[in-house]
């Protein structure tokens, strides 16, 4: 049981650290976006 649990607790904390690094990859997609919408208005 041990081992299982503490596998199961890598796996949770593997997936939490992608999923960490794809809200950041969103957020600087999402502020990229923003730029590009605010150099669109001063062409």
């Amino acid at each position: 049981m041990n081992t299982t649990s503490l596998e199961v607790e890598k796996a949770i904390e593997s997936v939490a650290s992608k999923a960490q690094e794809g809200a950041m990859d969103i957020s600087k997609l999402s502020q990229f976006s923003e730029e590009m919408k605010i150099s669109d208005y001063k062409l």
